[in-house]
């Protein structure tokens, strides 16, 4: 009867230590698995910083290219109060200096892609140029009117 025993016992034991092995494989496939998912989550997760580090710069630049459109709006509103103040010059007063001034500013709107404030700073000197055209002009009208 211990012979019996003692072979069931090497039966049992046999049959745990093949399923304890089968288990340690898998154990060790199931951890190989999971080491190489680690590592495309780690690959996919510096891509997706990669695009959102890409997208955060495309929507500070959008913006930045939204204040430029703004602010240009006003520069070429100043621009045509300029045009009207030149032409009513015509003839009556020197404005080649104040044209010129002008035409730099344009150039240097033209240029600008990064910072806004450089185009309304350049409206706010056309509309001080304008200013100072149309006080010449009515300067002008007024020395002729008194003659």
């Amino acid at each position: 009867m211990i012979g019996i025993l003692a072979g069931v016992s090497a039966v049992l034991v046999g049959s745990a230590l093949a399923e304890n092995s089968a288990l340690v494989s898998r154990l060790a496939e199931a951890q190989s698995v999971a080491i190489g998912l680690e590592s495309h989550l780690a690959g996919a997760a510096q891509h997706s910083e990669a695009w959102t580090g890409i997208l955060s710069e495309r929507r500070a630049t959008s913006i930045v290219y939204e204040q430029l459109l703004d602010a240009r709006t006003g520069f070429i509103s100043a621009l045509s109060g300029a045009s009207t103040a030149l032409t009513s010059a015509a003839g009556k007063v020197d404005t080649a200096a104040q044209l010129a001034g002008i035409r730099r500013l344009q150039d240097t709107v033209q240029a600008e892609r990064t910072d806004p404030a450089v185009v309304t700073a350049a409206t706010a000197e056309v509309v001080t140029t304008t200013t100072t055209i149309v006080t010449a002009v009515a300067a002008y009208d007024a020395e002729q009117k008194r003659l």
